[in-house]
């Protein structure tokens, strides 16, 4: 009986015993759940699915000759204007004299707006700027104008001949024909603006 009872206290003491575990890892469940969840919301707000920016391509933008003739307008206007306080400085000598470098560095400073307008090499950023100053100089109340129709574009590069370029009061300018100093003019949009960016020479 002895045994029995001692049996039967040592069984209530192990379900206490285990109850008491059971308690504990409940407990201890209870607090890796909680971190576990604490972790588990950390790790989703990092690893969750992020927002992303959906690549979008550029618009494709369609030129028109009538944009590149409104640049190739507004250049020729202002190597007209600028030419005038050229002519004063080539008659008393100044502009004329030393060498061709120096030539073309007082061109340039004679025609800053024009040179705005080009992407060129200096020699040939020299022959464009000058053959123009020299039209607008030999011809009074000059106007110097682009015909649209003679406007090729492919993409963002256009071209004209720079006999496509009527200059009043020179006879058959205009008239887009072959044999001039100046052969095709090649325009290329960067940015946001049209400069001119080649050109041919006929030597």
């Amino acid at each position: 009986m002895l045994i029995q009872r001692h049996t039967i206290k040592i069984g209530e003491e192990m379900k206490e015993i285990s109850h008491r575990t059971a308690l504990t890892i409940t407990a201890l469940c209870l607090l890796v759940g909680i971190a576990g969840c604490g972790a588990g919301s950390a790790t989703t707000a990092r690893s969750g699915p992020q927002e992303t920016s959906a690549v979008v391509a550029p618009p494709v933008v369609q030129h028109r000759p009538a944009e590149v003739k409104k640049m190739l307008d507004s250049f020729l206007l202002t190597v007209s204007n600028e030419s005038d306080g050229y002519m004063k400085a080539a008659m008393t000598g100044g502009a004329a004299s030393g060498t061709d470098e120096e030539k073309a560095a007082k061109l340039k400073a004679a025609f800053p707006q024009s040179y705005s307008y080009l992407a060129l090499d200096e020699k040939k950023a020299a022959a464009l700027v000058g053959i123009f100053a020299l039209a607008a100089m030999l011809t009074p109340d000059t106007e110097m104008t682009a015909n649209e129709s003679g406007i090729t574009i492919n993409g963002d590069t256009a071209t004209i001949k720079a006999s496509d370029i009527a200059i009043k009061g020179i006879e058959k300018s205009g008239q887009g024909g072959d044999g001039g100093k100046i052969g095709k003019i090649t325009l290329t949009f960067q940015d946001t603006d049209w400069k001119i960016t080649d050109l041919e020479i006929h030597q």
